[in-house]
C-alpha cells in the first residue's frame, strides 16, 4: 500500500492537464476574519434598515393615508363601519358640487 486509501500508483497525479503550476498564496487570517466580521455586519445592518422602513412605510400606510377611496375605486379599499354608525352621504349631487368648485 503506497497511501492509506490508495492501493495502486496514480499515473495522473504528476498531470497538469495544460494548465500552469499553481501559484503561492500568502496565508492571511486576520485579513480573511476582519473581511467576514464586516461583511456580516453589514448583512446585519441591512437587514435592520430593511425592517425599520417596512415599519415606517406600514406606519405610513396606516396612520398618513386617505382612509377612503374615492367613489369608482376599489370598493373594498373602504373601511369598515361599526354596527348601527351611518356611512357618511356619498350623494351624486354632493359629489357634483364639490367638482364644480374645484
Amino acid at each position: 500500500m503506497l497511501n492509506p486509501g490508495m492501493w495502486s500508483q496514480n499515473h495522473l497525479e504528476a498531470e497538469d492537464y495544460g494548465f500552469p503550476a499553481e501559484e503561492e498564496r500568502r496565508s492571511r487570517p486576520r485579513l480573511r476574519l476582519g473581511v467576514t466580521i464586516t461583511v456580516t455586519a453589514l448583512g446585519f445592518l441591512l437587514a435592520a434598515a430593511t425592517a425599520l422602513l417596512f415599519v415606517r412605510l406600514a406606519d405610513f400606510a396606516v396612520h398618513d393615508l386617505p382612509a377612503r377611496a374615492p367613489t369608482g375605486w376599489i370598493s373594498a379599499a373602504a373601511p369598515v363601519l361599526p354596527a348601527g354608525e351611518a356611512p357618511p352621504s356619498a350623494a351624486p349631487e354632493a359629489l357634483a358640487g364639490s367638482a364644480a368648485s374645484r
